[in-house]
């Protein structure tokens, strides 16, 4: 088991991964190529537990709000 750790928003966040649950390819947006949080993006992405725009980018630097926050750990806890 390998454990990631995110700060969103001066919350630390650790992610459990089990790598028989996880799926086999990675979702990928075309705006993230170059950000640092690329990885973990693409990881949640592929989980299911974060999603991008239907015109395939994610814009990393839009602001976020609660509601879209407490959606996130609703889709990580479950």
């Amino acid at each position: 088991m390998r454990m990631q750790h995110v700060k969103l928003s001066g919350m630390k966040i650790q992610l459990f991964e089990f790598a028989s649950v996880r799926p086999q390819a990675l979702i990928r947006f075309d705006d993230m190529d170059s950000h640092w949080a690329n990885e973990i993006v693409e990881e949640l992405a592929t989980l299911e537990i974060i999603q991008g725009y239907e015109d395939g980018t994610f814009r990393p630097n839009e602001p976020i709000s609660r509601m879209h926050v407490a959606v996130l750990f609703a889709r990580a806890s479950s």
